[in-house]
């Protein structure tokens, strides 16, 4: 039972990542044209897309890093040129 509650967390945790952290780098949306995509599996999270500034990426990555259960992040964001 405990293990199964622990997996339904942590697959929450992963939805809550993929829910807001393009909230959270899109909202350099409204003057530029930024999309982030996130996509999780098996303790992974893959970004990839196009963000407005390296400070935008940088945080984007330490982002996914700090949801529990995340054992690796693969990073594909592009500055924006």
């Amino acid at each position: 039972m405990r293990e199964e509650f622990m997996n339904l967390f942590r697959r929450v945790k992963f939805a809550a990542i993929v829910v807001t952290l393009p909230i959270v780098i899109g909202c350099q949306a409204m003057t530029a044209k930024t999309r982030v995509d996130v996509e999780t599996k098996g303790g992974i999270v893959y970004l990839s897309g196009i963000v407005a500034s390296l400070d935008a990426r940088e945080r984007a990555i330490k982002l996914a890093w700090e949801v529990s259960g995340v054992e690796t992040v693969v990073n594909h964001l592009e500055v924006e040129k």
